[in-house]
């Protein structure tokens, strides 16, 4: 993205929000967030850009539980899943271990896990 590009997202976005956004946005790059717990943060920031708080005790709204989830679902995989190439690799894995275990009668149709099978 260039700076012309990067000037004409900045100018949609402040007429989008009404400076709610960039303002926050302004100070959280500047570290006036970096004392606040996790929790905390959102609760401000849906506080600041919607107007209500955050039912993290029971959460109803799809929103709510995306915030949910980021705060208190903590599974390993998440990190893993993220990265195509460990997602890719963590497939292979899977059907490796799925051709291994139903032997010869299987054969795998993902065309990156049969070139890895094949090396």
């Amino acid at each position: 993205m260039n700076t012309f590009d990067s000037l004409v997202f900045s100018i949609q976005m402040v007429r989008a929000t009404g400076f709610r956004y960039c303002i926050y946005k302004y100070l959280g790059a500047h570290g006036h967030f970096r004392d606040i717990s996790d929790e905390e943060y959102l609760q401000k920031l849906c506080r600041y850009l919607y107007g209500k708080r955050i039912d993290f005790d029971n959460p109803k709204t799809f929103s709510e539980k995306l915030q949910w989830l980021k705060i208190f679902y903590h599974d390993p995989i998440l990190t893993k899943m993220v990265d195509k190439y460990d997602v890719k690799q963590y497939v292979v894995d899977k059907i490796v271990e799925a051709v291994e275990k139903a032997g010869s009668n299987v054969i795998p149709t993902c065309s990156y896990a049969v070139k890895v099978l094949t090396e």
